[in-house]
């Protein structure tokens, strides 16, 4: 895999510099523990990196420097956003607690949660999702989801 242009290195730092008290998140009854969550994976030439706050803040960033920022702006975007923080509120405990953030091995799908009290990770291998073979396969569905409906609002934009 190419190193990762400047401009993705630094927007994927920056997440996880972030503390939720930056941009005016706080605990709540039903997300007590995540305010954000990441899914990276590799496809040809670049490791995508979604990042999804629970405010419904939703951005795509590719390694080779491309991206989508802003995408939760389209309502339905930011709902997904607001789904896949909560699979992550319920399959934190599930995941490490991160004192660095590698990205993804070929043919895996690493996951971050950012949390009040840190940020934690898990990675599976694609296939074992896919298959709903893997316990954070829910996850993996809810990222899909917002991957699903970035592409459904940049067509509808295209029109």
């Amino acid at each position: 895999m190419p190193q990762p242009a400047p401009t993705y290195a630094g927007l994927r730092s920056q997440v996880f510099a972030t503390r939720p008290e930056d941009v005016g998140i706080t605990p709540s009854q039903a997300l007590p523990h995540v305010w954000g969550a990441l899914m990276e994976f590799q496809r040809p030439g670049a490791v995508v990196t979604l990042v999804a706050l629970v405010d419904g803040t939703t951005s795509l960033y590719f390694s080779n420097g491309g991206g989508i920022i802003g995408a939760g702006s389209h309502p339905a975007v930011a709902e997904a956003a607001r789904d896949f923080v909560a699979a992550a509120e319920a399959a934190h405990a599930q995941m490490q607690p991160a004192a660095d953030f590698p990205l993804p091995a070929a043919g895996h799908v690493r996951f971050y949660a950012l949390t009040f009290t840190g940020v934690r990770t898990a990675e599976r291998p694609e296939e074992a999702l896919v298959s709903r073979r893997d316990d954070l396969w829910p996850l993996f569905s809810a990222g899909n989801a917002v991957l699903t409906q970035i592409q459904l609002h940049g067509e509808h934009q295209s029109r």
